[in-house]
This record gives structure tokens, sequence and C-alpha cells, in this order.
């Protein structure tokens, strides 16, 4: 067979592959202008009564778009009439029942957000931003409510809604603001610090946290207050209460290990001290406390490594508390024992025997930790 027969046999194939892919384009495309026909006349013979069918009807608006979308999608000739004319008529009826579905998805709306805003406070105390996301959303809920006309179907249904959405934007008011109220306290106690006040701050901080027990800057900061008056059990107890609101709070354990740290409860602060690092590796405090605790324990491998782990996060903006690791680190590391191998001339055996370095300066340099 030549060459020109099996060409034209191949273009005769594809040249029916073609048509057969046209007629099928065609007959989907007339499936679909027969469909969305018959829904259009029942939505333009349909009377909306209530909330379920007006949902019903807003619901096959959308199907019919998508459906109308879809075909045109369809790799065929350009748009035909009775598309174009479909799609006419169902701009006409989007327009028609357009209050109808604003009203309607206001409602939907405004019910997304009530949800959130219940599920936003449960399981209390929260913090002072939590209370004022909710009063948001149900600001928003309620004003989405308030928008919906008086003759739509939706209408009834939002009224009833608007009564118990105002009262629940009351109560999460209140809370919201007793939050900002504990916030001021909050701030009004860092300012007694300061001038050492340290009673008053004690007094304006209780305030706050009956205000809002959810605020996790007030234990942090009577916690502080009672360290620095040497009442170390109280301030552990309020670094406790910090970290049941958020078990994630590096601060809160950095601050609860210096107190294990200062009572010599080394395992408990050596385990703060660890959460701290997992939460924030470049803490450097948190690597000075430990070193110092290793070095207390004569562990010194795990000394060295915190100590130069802390002088690395310190950089050259640590300075003297540089230098000070730095000639730490070195006493350490001349201290480490040095392994002498014997020779036993007799049965030729070698035995390891470790020996003190003495080479290290007697002198020991302060514990490098930072005050509060």
């Amino acid at each position: 067979m030549g060459i020109g027969k099996v060409l034209l046999g191949a273009l005769a194939i594809s040249g029916i592959t073609t048509f057969l892919g046209m007629q099928w384009i065609n007959s989907q495309q007339q499936q679909t202008i027969a469909h969305v026909q018959t829904q259009i006349s029942e939505l333009e013979s349909k009377k909306v009564s209530d909330l379920n069918t007006l949902k019903a009807t807003h619901n096959q608006l959308k199907a019919l778009n998508h459906s109308l979308d879809q075909t045109l999608k369809l790799p065929s000739v350009p748009e035909p009439v009775p598309l174009q004319n479909l799609r006419s008529k169902l701009e006409k009826l989007e327009a028609q029942f357009k209050p109808e579905t604003q009203a309607l998805e206001n409602l939907e709306t405004a019910q997304k957000l009530a949800m959130s805003a219940s599920v936003l406070v449960q399981n209390p105390p929260h913090p002072a931003q939590v209370w004022l996301d909710a009063k948001q959303q149900w600001q928003q809920a309620i004003d989405l409510l308030k928008d919906i006309p008086k003759t739509t179907y939706t209408y009834s249904e939002a009224q009833k809604k608007l009564t118990s959405y105002q009262q629940n934007y009351a109560i999460i008011r209140d809370r919201a603001e007793q939050a900002n109220q504990a916030v001021q306290l909050n701030n009004k106690a860092l300012k007694q610090i300061e001038l050492a006040q340290y009673q008053q701050a004690i007094q304006s901080l209780n305030q706050a946290t009956k205000l809002n027990p959810g605020l996790i800057e007030s234990y942090l900061n009577r916690g502080a207050v009672y360290a620095r008056l040497n009442s170390h059990q109280s301030a552990i107890a309020n670094f406790n209460q910090a970290l049941k609101i958020n078990p994630e709070s590096s601060e809160a354990y950095l601050l609860r290990g210096e107190q294990y740290l200062g009572n010599k409860d080394y395992s408990l602060a050596i385990w703060d001290y660890t959460q701290v690092i997992k939460l924030n590796p470049n803490n450097s405090n948190a690597y000075l406390d430990r070193g110092y605790i290793y070095r207390e324990l004569n562990e010194t491998e795990k000394a060295i490594a915190d100590f130069k782990k802390a002088s690395e996060l310190l950089g050259n903006s640590g300075d003297a508390k540089t230098q000070q690791l730095t000639l730490i680190i070195q006493e350490l590391e001349a201290s480490r024992p040095v392994i002498i191998v014997e020779q036993d001339d007799d049965d030729h055996d070698y035995k390891l025997r470790r020996k003190k370095n003495t080479s290290s300066t007697s002198s020991s340099p302060s514990r490098s930790r930072r005050r509060r």
C-alpha cells in the first residue's frame, strides 16, 4: 500500500473521530439546555412562601449557574443561542430573588459568626483579646440581622435570633470590658514595681486577676514581685497558675526555674530550664542557669556545653558576661580528668588511671546569670 493511501486513511479516521467528538459535545449541550430550560420554567412559576422554599430556590439558582458554566467550558462552537437566552432568563430570576437571597445570606453568615463567637469563649479563662474578638463577632452578627428588610421571608427568623444575639453580646461585652480593666491594672502595677512599691503592685495585680483570671501577665508580674520579696513559694504558685493558662509559656518556666534554683531544687530547676530551651532555643539565660546547676553537680561536660551555647547566643552583646563565661569554660575544661595509660611490666597488661588535672586555676569565677 502506498504512503499516500496510508495518509488518506489516517486523515479519514481522524475526521471521523473529530466528527464523533463534536456529536458527543453537542449531545451534552442539548441535554444541559433541556435541563436548564425545565428548571427555569419551574422557578418562573414558583412562589416563595417560607424560608425553606427560599433556601431551595437559592440553591437551585446556584446549581443552574454552575451547569451553564460547565457547558460553556466544552471545546465547542461559539455559545449556542439557546444558552444565551437561558443565561438572560437566569439573570432576571437572580435579580428578582436578589433581596431574598441577600437576606438569606445575611442570616446564614450571622449564624456562623454566632457559632464562632460561642466556641471562642468556651472553657474560660481567656486573655483579653479573646473576649474582644468574641464581642466583635457578636456585633457583626447583630448588624447582619438588622440589615435584613422587613419585606423578606427571612425577617421573621432574623428577629427571633436577634433577641438572643443581643443578650449574648451584652454578656460578652461586659467580660471584654472587665478584661480591659484588668490590662489597665496590670500596666499600673508595672509602674508601681518600677518604683519599688511592691505591696501596692500586689494589690493592683490581685484586682486584675479577679477581673480576668485569664490574664497571664498578671500572674507573671505578681510572681516576680513575690520573688523580689523572697517569698519563693508564693512566686512559684503564681508561675504555676500562669502555666495553667498557657502551658507553653517559656517565660513562666524560666521564672519558676529561677525560684527552684534559688531554693537549690536542682532537678526541678533543670526540668524548667529544659522546657524553656525546647520552647525558645535562643534563650541564653536558660543555658546560663542550667550550666550553673550542672557545674554545681559536677556534671562538667553538660556544664561546658551549656556555657558554650550561652556564650554563642550572647556573642559580642554579652560583653563582660561573655568574658566571664570564657573564663568559666576554660576552668571547666582544665578541670577535666586526664586519662593515663600505665603498663604492668610483669604481665604486660595495660591499665587506665584517672588523674585530676591540676593545671586549672584555684579560683572559681562567680556564677554568671541574670538578675530580675
